[in-house]
């Protein structure tokens, strides 16, 4: 049974229905796919098979909790491989684990040095696999070596390379185990269309945003900050979508300019249902990777690459507004 509305009751009670609101926005969760390892799977593996049933048990748990609607980003990063022409070494000097990655279309070379402890490496120098697309670590304890992707390498262990992600495509989905991944719907393949999958890697990005219903400032000094939810003010769905279009409104990602004017009227729609039926006056998003990694380092062809993206949407005279988020989640009242 999902936890999603156990405090409703909050949300038609006059001394919070009757205040204006503001919504701040945050990520609270993300996994992230390779979309590299789907098509062409390691070893014969059935990897996208994997990859479903993890995204069909994680769908479930969010289902029994807070039961959110996943908002998608297909996103393109500059390949990335190990440089398996120069095998990984220990450095007895420093004690440190070298390794070489080469980058984007020129393979740029990159050297990558990293503490030699256990918890890392494991009892041995690791090993590339896979044309540098794996490298294989062998931990106490276990009986077999451990394969690890190098993006999930770099991630993991919040290895700057220089690096930045263009987000291609905003999507929103209830069932991740089905859209993007078996990539049979036109976001996916209007999003990689000239895209040059030997200069780029393509991921899809499964978040999970927090809605916080905040007040204004009331004459009785009541100040509410709500999960929306726990109150289930705006339903999963309208929350999930009123999410997604507006970060296809702010990104403007190329492959959605033909949808521009569609997703700008279903956004223009939400955000005046929002204010009209619940008192919400604007819609900020505070969007920041919990741990620091250059693949929360976002851009596209109209946002320039950050690693936090703060930004409000305000409906004015049936126009959407993009400006300056309204303070921040600890201090919503700036």
């Amino acid at each position: 049974m999902s936890s999603r509305g156990y405090l409703n009751f909050l949300k038609d009670h006059p001394a919070y229905k009757n205040l204006n609101k503001d919504w701040h926005v945050e990520l609270t969760n993300y996994n992230v796919f390779w979309f590299d390892l789907l098509i062409n799977a390691p070893g014969g593996s059935d990897y996208e098979s994997i990859v479903s049933k993890f995204l069909n048990v994680y769908r479930e748990e969010v289902e029994q909790n807070n039961d959110k609607r996943f908002v998608y980003f297909i996103a393109a990063r500059d390949r990335v491989r190990f440089h398996t022409a120069i095998a990984p070494r220990l450095s007895r000097l420093k004690n440190e684990i070298v390794i070489h990655v080469e980058v984007g279309a020129e393979k740029k070379i990159k050297e990558i040095r990293m503490p030699a402890r256990s918890e890392i490496f494991g009892m041995t120098i690791p090993r590339l696999l896979d044309d540098g697309r794996f490298i294989l670590l062998q931990f106490p304890g276990m009986e077999h070596p451990v394969g690890i992707n190098i993006h999930e390498f770099l991630m993991m262990h919040c290895i700057n390379i220089g690096v930045d992600t263009e987000v291609l495509y905003v999507g929103s989905t209830d069932d991740p185990a089905r859209r993007p991944l078996k990539r049979n719907h036109r976001g996916y393949s209007d999003s990689i269309y000239g895209v040059n999958t030997t200069e780029k890697d393509v991921f899809v990005y499964y978040n999970l945003f927090k809605a916080i219903s905040i007040s204004q400032r009331s004459p009785h000094n009541l100040q509410f900050m709500l999960g929306n939810s726990m109150i289930d003010e705006v339903q999963k769905k309208d929350e999930g979508m009123l999410l997604e279009h507006g970060l296809i409104h702010y990104f403007g990602a190329k492959s959605q300019e033909k949808s521009k004017g569609l997703e700008y009227g279903r956004l223009r729609s939400g955000l005046r249902k929002l204010k009209q039926k619940y008192n919400i006056s604007s819609v900020n998003y505070h969007i920041e990777a919990e741990t620091l990694t250059e693949y929360w380092n976002l851009y596209s062809r109209e946002v320039p690459r950050s690693g936090r993206h703060e930004f409000s949407l305000v409906l004015q005279e049936n126009r959407v507004l993009i400006g300056k988020a309204k303070g921040n989640l600890t201090d919503p009242l700036g």
